[in-house]
């Protein structure tokens, strides 16, 4: 019983390394569950496979973990050393080397925070480079960390709700985490003094009328709808995705994410997933603000909230790097993973910089790392021809009323 204790205590700190959300794998004994989902874990649980079984597995849930949340795999049996490598001993008495996991783990979810944790009788050596953002040990040698409190979602995966109030987030089955927009009225554009300000951004006045989901991050090069998996030499997991046109965006998108869902019975027909409307993306953008940027009016305030085109990009020599700020810095000279600044009042990240995303009406909203820093604002459109592909223009993902409601079934 000491030991048990000692262990949840020590999940309990090591789970608040940041507030996101939470998921586990649990093999071998399932009576861990409940007292992991106390600190904020959505678990799955599963007795001990074979080692095909068990790979496959973990490779499935490891590939829909939330984006830059944190992945637990607890595993109860027996371990052991062969051929310098540690391994877990599977159900037909076979072994699957621990570092596998590990990759799977880190190459195909969107969690930022990979961990495994083991409780066994032996106490041997623990593997030596792992991936980063990964740790592996004995439940009884953890290190607390300061605790938080985690972010829950308002249900399961598989349970499709609107959301409530602002504050209120969903992931999906792929891990897709999304905010909740409610209606509300806005002013969109930009007042006549702005600074740096267009023609096209007369203010008008806007009505939502109904709430939406919005996803919280950029859509990733992990949560490739197509091509799931399959990401570009040198890019990390948690990228934008760029260099995919408006026309295959939209279908992957809305024909083959929305089709898939609600095939799956994940979502009502009465919902759909699109690209927002230019109005839902500058409503979510301003986050109930009426100011230049969601922070205020501050442009130096803005590598603390996003990736345009500053004194990293102008260091780096690139041939369209003579336009950067010269003193300004966010730190990375093109696309940065997402999560890396922080977020709007309404809980989304990036909504200045890193790339463009396209919008419904053909607009690419919210400036890129190519983009000037007096561009990166709530206000700022721009266009592109719907077959133009660019590494600078990407996505946010909306799930919203369908435009068309469906007959109701007599």
């Amino acid at each position: 019983m000491f030991w048990l204790t000692r262990f949840l205590i020590l999940v309990a700190n090591f789970s608040a390394l940041r507030a996101e959300h939470r998921v586990a794998l649990v093999i071998g004994d399932e009576s861990v569950a409940p007292k992991l989902e106390k600190f904020g874990y959505r678990c799955r649980t599963s007795p001990l496979l074979s080692e095909k079984e068990l790979t496959r597995l973990v490779e499935s849930w490891a590939g829909n973990t939330p984006t830059r949340g944190t992945a637990l795999l607890y595993f109860k049996g027996s371990l052991k050393e062969e051929k310098n490598e540690l391994r877990f001993i599977t159900s037909n008495n076979r072994s699957v080397v621990v570092t596998r996991l590990i990759q799977a783990m880190h190459q195909r979810g969107g969690s930022t925070n990979n961990r495994i944790l083991i409780e066994t009788p032996e106490r041997l050596t623990l593997p030596t480079g792992l991936p980063p953002g990964c740790l592996i040990g004995y439940a009884d040698i953890l290190q607390p960390a300061p605790q938080t409190k985690p972010t829950l979602a308002i249900s399961q995966p598989d349970v499709f709700k609107p959301g409530n109030k602002i504050g209120d987030e969903w992931v999906n089955s792929r891990g897709m985490v999304f905010c909740w927009c409610p209606a509300g009225t806005y002013t969109a554009g930009s007042p006549a003094d702005t600074p740096g300000r267009f023609p096209n951004e007369e203010p008008r006045q806007v009505t939502i009328k109904e709430g939406f989901w919005i996803g919280k991050y950029e859509l990733t090069w992990t949560q490739n709808i197509r091509r799931r998996g399959q990401i570009p030499a040198g890019r990390n997991k948690n990228e934008p995705i760029g260099d995919l046109h408006w026309d295959d965006g939209r279908r992957m998108i809305y024909k083959t994410l929305t089709e898939e869902e609600r095939k799956a019975g994940r979502l009502p027909d009465s919902w759909e997933y699109d690209l927002p409307t230019e109005d839902q993306w500058e409503y979510a953008a301003r986050a109930g603000t009426s100011t230049r940027y969601y922070f205020g009016n501050d442009l130096t305030a803005l590598p603390l909230h996003g990736n345009f085109a500053d004194k990293s990009f102008y260091d780096s020599g690139d041939i369209f790097s003579n336009h950067a700020h010269r003193s300004l810095e966010d730190g990375f000279a093109k696309a940065a993973p997402v999560g890396s600044f922080q977020a709007n009042p309404w809980g989304l990240h990036d909504v200045y910089g890193n790339v463009y995303e396209w919008c419904r009406d053909y607009g690419a909203r919210g400036g890129s790392w190519l983009t000037l820093a007096t561009n990166c604002r709530s206000a700022y459109r721009d266009q592109y021809s719907s077959r133009d592909d660019q590494p600078y223009l990407g996505y946010r993902i909306v799930i919203q009323p369908n435009a068309t409601k469906p007959k109701s079934k007599k």
